[in-house]
């Protein structure tokens, strides 16, 4: 029986090399395979119709269904789970053979012929050209010669029948054959050469357990519940993280706790249940902790308590299954994928290459689309469980991807390699606890405003689980660090803390969830002006920092040990510093972003305020001086607005860098402030800086105390 080949590519893009007339040089200074965009750089045509496109998907295209897929992830969704043979378009015939425009541009580093053509960027854009005022990029591609990239690929193979409507049960089969290899093949190097990922809680099991067996006439597996108190100390266990969705499903309730001790209908589990326990088994293991099932969700009492506890679920866990690519459960994670979408094809480069003229291409970003921008990892609640987890294992609609704290690797490159670079959040968040105690304090605080940056580009269903959702983490920092935590932020490290910014959309929450100081208080993605290698002196000085949040322990008991992230109406701080009036002369209407650049007049004397004028930061293209929040009333609306700096340090010996907030100043509240954005400048310490003058006192209903040189006393809402 002919089979079908495990890489392809359709005509027009096995063919980009030679329809294409150069290729441009573009230096790289960022991580590998890296490049800045190529603005007004020549394109080549790719294809116009977007039947012909769709067809190309269709047939498992390599690059097409990429293309497809970026341009509209749903209607690539649907091609993607159709068979090549049938019909791949749905609609109007108008629908079918509306046109598109797709080109692509080459790129490389290397300078001229001379030097060796290794990295090759392959740019699809809508348009014919990139434009600053257009960009309308589709997607990267990355090429390399094919001869450094084979020894990393994938050497598992198996044979696709031409129609996979054939013998698909029995291509399914193999295919969970083959994952469990690799998945025992990754698990297997990870736990004997990894020694940061073996870092062991030593007995510590959580609550409830679904225990794993074969049935008594070995036909299938039984599945029951079972408390951990009667298991030995060193029974391990693997989790499920999944997207619960909006489809109801089996859930452990009060009243079925004693029938589901005794048996849980396994047919009856969302589909994403039934294989993580099916692998579960596969890989030798006999226990998973699932959340809706190790935790009774009708009990408010059970949920608190087994939710304090949720970090050491996943960090004691020998491997998380992450559903990643789902939405919900109803899709099962052993779902057939066919090599032609993992396998790297290989493209003739002769033209521009003669020493290498085979180069294999891949996505430069499949590991950002498939996981980290993926459907799970959208959630605010897997990114603690993500980072706790020693080993996780990601089931992309595509491949498999695993993440430990050593290692990122995929299906088409089980091994990893020097090319294949994720941005892992394992790697990049929070190391092992093992390592905590080789950290500084220092070291720590970054890592906390590393992972609540990654955390703030989650979404969560209900606001007010903010805090709560990754009060685990939280928890291993307050051990840790020894300090008080406060609203998101580090008492000991509160001046860092507060120099955070929104860096996208970002809505205000409808009730009080947490102070304006705290990034908290908004849903969006923030950053903060923050570096490790900088040592800050002081500008102002907090006397008091009340915090909304309730301290609780593991037995939900009013203590200052726990950080549990449930609400206590009230935050505010009290701080003496130096005052500022902003006056605002304009404001961008149609600004993208919520980062704008403050351009500064500074020949003002002490008496009269800043003069300011805001243009959008992708109109200015450089790093913004002010980042405030453009779209808030608290901004927009207000007429009392001040900076106040918090810290400044010195670089290049003459040069001081300041670093403040920038706050407005509430009706009819003398000295009382919402936080509203923050600002850096930067200033030759020749002649002093004219904030650090005795400044000429501000009318009284901008502060609560005045101390002269030392400033105003405020207080932060």
């Amino acid at each position: 029986m002919a089979s079908r080949s495990t890489s392809h590519l359709c005509s027009r893009c096995s063919s980009i090399f030679s329809r294409a007339e150069t290729i441009e040089y573009m230096p790289t200074s960022g991580p590998p395979l890296q490049w800045e965009l190529p603005i007004d750089k020549p394109t080549y045509a790719h294809y116009k119709s977007r039947s012909e496109l769709q067809q190309s998907a269709g047939e498992k295209c390599y690059i097409c269904v990429r293309i497809l897929e970026w341009m509209n992830p749903i209607e690539a969704e649907e091609v993607s789970d159709r068979e090549p043979a049938a019909e791949v378009l749905d609609g109007k015939p108008a629908d079918r053979d509306r046109p598109v425009n797709i080109s692509y541009c080459l790129t490389t580093a290397a300078k001229d012929s001379s030097e060796k053509l290794k990295e090759i960027g392959i740019w699809f854009i809508e348009g014919d050209k990139l434009l600053y005022e257009s960009l309308r990029l589709i997607g990267r591609f990355v090429a390399i010669p094919a001869q450094e990239v084979d020894p990393y690929i994938s050497k598992f193979r198996y044979t696709v029948p031409n129609n996979p409507a054939i013998h698909t049960d029995m291509v399914v089969l193999l295919r969970q054959f083959i994952i469990i290899r690799i998945v025992k093949t990754w698990l297997s190097a990870c736990r004997e050469r990894h020694k940061i990922c073996s870092w062991s809680a030593k007995g510590e099991l959580p609550t409830r357990l679904v225990a794993v067996d074969r049935t008594e006439e070995k036909k299938g597996l039984s599945i029951r519940l079972c408390h951990s108190d009667s298991l030995p100390r060193e029974t391990e266990y693997v989790s499920l993280s999944h997207c619960w969705g909006k489809v109801p499903f089996f859930k452990l309730t009060q009243d079925k706790l004693q029938e589901l001790e005794q048996s849980i209908p396994l047919q009856q589990l969302p589909m994403v249940f039934q294989d993580a326990i099916r692998i579960t088994y596969d890989l030798g293991f006999r226990y998973i902790w699932i959340d809706s099932l190790c935790i009774i969700q009708d009990s408010r009492d059970d949920w608190h308590k087994e939710s304090l506890a949720m970090d050491r679920v996943y960090l004691n866990g020998v491997l998380n299954l992450a559903a990643t690519g789902y939405r919900n459960g109803q899709e099962g994670l052993l779902r057939f994928t066919e090599p032609r979408e993992i396998m790297p094809p290989k493209i003739d480069c002769v033209k521009f290459n003669s020493h290498s003229p085979k180069y294999s291409v891949f996505p430069s970003f499949d590991w950002t689309r498939e996981v980290t921008r993926a459907p799970l990892n959208e959630r605010g609640w897997v990114c603690q469980e993500q980072v706790m987890s020693p080993r996780t294992l990601h089931f992309g609609r595509r491949q498999m991807y695993w993440e430990c704290y050593t290692a990122s690797c995929c299906e088409s490159f089980p091994s990893g390699a020097p090319f294949f670079n994720p941005s892992s959040i394992k790697m990049r968040v929070v190391q092992p606890i093992e390592r905590y105690s080789e950290l500084t304090k220092p070291e720590l605080y970054v890592q906390w405003t590393e992972f609540v940056t990654e955390y703030s580009t989650r979404k969560l269903t209900f606001d007010t689980d903010k805090l709560p959702a990754i009060s685990g983490i939280a928890r291993v920092f307050m051990n840790l660090l020894k300090d008080r935590y406060v609203d998101g932020l580090w008492e000991n490290d509160i001046y860092r803390g507060l120099l955070w910014h929104a860096t996208g959309d970002i809505t205000e929450v409808s009730s009080y969830r947490a102070p304006s100081w705290s990034w908290a208080s908004i849903d969006g993605p923030v950053s903060f002006l923050s570096s490790l290698n900088v040592q800050w002196d002081t500008m102002a000085q907090i006397h008091e920092i009340k915090s909304t949040m309730r301290n609780e322990t593991t037995d939900g008991e009013e203590s200052g040990g726990e950080a549990s992230g449930r609400e206590a109406p009230g935050g505010y701080i009290r701080i003496t510093g130096l005052l500022l009036k902003l006056k605002i002369d304009k404001i961008p209407v149609n600004a993208i972003s919520s980062m704008i650049r403050l351009q500064r007049r500074w020949d003002l004397s002490a008496d009269d305020p800043l003069n300011i004028v805001f243009s959008p930061y992708e109109q200015i293209g450089t790093r913004a001086d002010m980042m405030i929040r453009h779209s808030n009333p608290e901004f927009r609306q207000s007429k009392d607005l001040v900076i106040m700096p918090l810290v400044h340090h010195t670089y290049d010996k003459e040069w001081v860098a300041i670093y403040g907030l920038v706050l407005s100043l509430q009706p009819g509240r003398s000295g009382y402030y919402k936080k509203v954005g923050v600002y850096e400048t930067s200033r030759k310490t020749e002649g002093g800086m004219f904030w650090l003058q005795n400044p000429k006192p501000i009318e009284s209903r901008y502060y609560q105390e005045f101390y002269g040189i030392a400033g105003y006393t405020i207080t932060i809402l």
